[in-house]
Parts: structure tokens; C-alpha cells; sequence
């Protein structure tokens, strides 16, 4: 068994038991949501926040896969990337799934259709970490040597936060206009 997975909004959250058995519950009710259903092996996973889809990765075997909370069905589409996949955000209207390799690349997909959502595009020469601002305005990535802020409209690099030994993980705050990655303030 692992952690829980929660919604980014907080509404959600999702426990992956011994079995490989994935159990989702509503929190603001404290009922569940959909059955129990099987997964593969995932590294990790991310819930979208209407509570309907299951978004996993295997990082090492570079496939994301999606489940339908309400059926427990394994979506028909599986996204296949060329290089390990480090970290993934879902849109809060829970419509877009933003990939991360480690390599660089971040690609937006579908959670409608599981088709490509504009341009692939290399974010840096490796990357972690990303995360979505509250406004999904922009995009945070993470690397060994900076945290690049890039505007989702135009893939345009819009900040660069230089430093070292950065670490695996970002979150980007509506509270003062904050980031932080793992407890160390970057921008105020």
C-alpha cells in the first residue's frame, strides 16, 4: 500500500491498497466514489479534481495510464514517452494532463479524447518537477540548476529562478504570489 493521492482542490482522495485495489472517496461527504478498482503497478498518481479520473505513471517504463473513477474501466488510451516520466499535473476543469520527462520535454494531453494538446515543447535539459499556477497561467519546472516559470499560451519562458541543489518538488501559491520548493521561499 501507498500514501493517499489527493485533488489538487482537496475534495478528493484516492488510497491504493496491498492488492494493487485503488478505492476513491469524496471528502466532502466522506462517502466513496465508484467502486474498487485494479490498477497496474504505478509510481505515482494524480487525481483530477471532478473526482473522475485516475492519471498513474510508472516512471521507469515511460507509459501514463487513466482510469474512470465512476466505472473503474481503464481508459482506451495510454500516453507512451520517450524518456522516464518525473511528475504530471492535471487543469483543475480536469480536461488537460501536463507530462514531464526527465529529459526536458513537457507535453500537454486530452483526459477527454487522450490526444495531444498543442506543441510538445523542451522545457530545460532535464526536469523533475513541475506544477500548475492557481490561475493555470503558468507552468513551474524544476531542475538541478533553476526553476523556469513558462507561460502556457505561447510555451514561452517568462522567469528563470537560478540557484543550486534545487530540489525534486515545487508548488506555486495564490497566497502572496509565493513558490516554494521543498520549505525554501523563492519569489514574494
Amino acid at each position: 500500500a501507498s500514501g493517499p493521492i489527493l485533488s489538487r482542490n482537496g475534495k478528493f482522495m484516492a488510497r491504493r491498497l496491498a492488492d494493487h485495489q485503488v478505492q476513491v472517496w469524496d471528502l466532502t461527504t466522506g462517502t466513496k466514489r465508484g467502486p474498487k478498482f485494479s490498477t497496474d503497478v504505478f509510481f505515482e498518481g494524480r487525481l483530477s479534481d471532478d473526482g473522475a479520473h485516475l492519471v498513474v505513471l510508472g516512471r521507469s517504463d515511460r507509459v501514463v495510464k487513466v482510469w474512470d473513477v465512476n466505472s473503474g474501466a481503464k481508459r482506451d488510451f495510454t500516453w507512451k514517452h520517450k524518456s522516464d516520466i518525473w511528475d504530471l499535473a492535471i487543469s483543475s476543469d480536469s480536461r488537460t494532463v501536463y507530462i514531464g520527462e526527465e529529459n526536458g520535454w513537457v507535453q500537454a494531453w486530452s483526459l477527454a479524447d487522450g490526444q495531444a494538446v498543442g506543441m510538445k515543447w523542451r522545457a530545460s535539459k532535464e526536469l523533475y518537477s513541475l506544477a500548475l499556477s492557481p490561475d493555470e497561467q503558468l507552468l513551474a519546472t524544476v531542475n538541478d540548476e533553476s526553476v523556469l516559470l513558462w507561460d502556457l499560451a505561447t510555451q514561452e519562458k517568462v522567469a528563470s529562478f537560478k540557484g543550486s541543489g534545487f530540489s525534486d518538488s515545487v508548488i506555486l501559491s495564490s497566497v502572496s504570489s509565493s513558490m516554494s520548493t521543498n520549505a525554501k521561499l523563492l519569489l514574494r
